[in-house]
């Protein structure tokens, strides 16, 4: 017997939904580091750096928000260590 959010995922009337969404998705995030490609490649080529940058904007930007909050906190320690430093 299937789970209840299985046979909601198959059903006639779903189904074509939950593609359309998955794939609109899918291509928003291959527009996006297509572009971020594109985009350091031709800075790095007018700044005479040729392909030095050739993976740059190629790692995932899902991790970003995972650790933003980590981030932020970390740059407010550092922050307060210089304060007390000097």
């Amino acid at each position: 017997m299937r789970s209840p959010l299985v046979q909601l995922l198959t059903t006639r009337r779903f189904a074509p939904l939950f593609v359309t969404q998955f794939l609109g998705a899918f291509n928003d995030n291959l527009l996006k580091s297509a572009l971020g490609i594109v985009v350091t490649f031709r800075l790095a080529e007018q700044a005479g750096m040729g392909a030095a940058v050739p993976t740059a904007p190629a790692k995932p930007a899902e991790g970003d928000d995972d650790v933003s909050a980590l981030k932020a906190e970390l740059a407010r320690l550092q922050e307060k260590i210089d304060k007390l430093g000097h």
